[in-house]
């Protein structure tokens, strides 16, 4: 999903935010951890490294495009797996909805791939290729398609799994694309409360 709407001001105030609630800078790329699970502040680092990683040693292509594309990476609550805000360049994820997945490594490289998806919306968006409503189903199966090459070239084994069970679905985005502001506020306001819980009931 991509986001491109905020004014000038806004986009000044925002990057100075995430400069100050940056945690650590890795392979040129600001990551910031603003969600409300402190738990998983840690975790949400070096997976993010592990992430970044596995995209630069299995797709160099792409990784190059997520440095290009990316100078955040920011661990917040979201309606979806991840968001990219083109004003400040900025990768949002929802880390705990990956951090909750059993199988550790479908987790990260879910994970990674999400990363890959939001860089391609940079990519597209530098090409000219703005999102809007009679794009965007468009925008968002290249985006899916290239998490998808990504995950192929890092784990070819996986075709079948994901030819079966990871094919584009443009049903996923219907909130965000035609909700009412409501439905979308309470379905964010009800993952924000899960992130808090789930902060509660794990160890600092």
């Amino acid at each position: 999903m991509m986001n491109t709407r905020i004014s000038r001001l806004g986009c000044r105030v925002l990057d100075r935010c995430l400069q100050k609630t940056t945690k650590t800078t890795y392979k040129g790329i600001r990551l910031c951890d603003n969600n409300c699970d402190r738990s998983d502040d840690q975790d949400f680092i070096s997976w993010t490294k592990e992430a970044l990683d596995l995209i630069e040693t299995s797709d160099l292509r792409r990784f190059r495009r997520v440095q290009k594309e990316v100078r955040y990476i920011v661990n917040i609550e979201l309606h979806s797996g991840g968001m990219y805000m083109r004003s400040v360049k900025a990768c949002d994820v929802d880390f705990g909805r990956y951090r909750s997945i059993t199988h550790r490594e479908w987790a990260l490289h879910s994970y990674a791939a999400t990363i890959v998806h939001e860089a391609t919306h940079g990519f597209l968006f530098s090409r000219g290729h703005e999102y809007t409503p009679e794009n965007r189903e468009q925008v968002e199966r290249i985006c899916h398609d290239e998490g998808i090459r990504f995950l192929l070239r890092a784990k070819p084994e996986w075709k079948d799994f994901l030819d079966k069970h990871y094919g584009f679905d443009p049903k996923r985005w219907q909130l965000l694309w035609t909700g009412s502001f409501w439905d979308k506020t309470l379905v964010l306001l009800k993952r924000i409360r899960e992130s808090k819980h789930h902060g509660k009931q794990r160890p600092v």
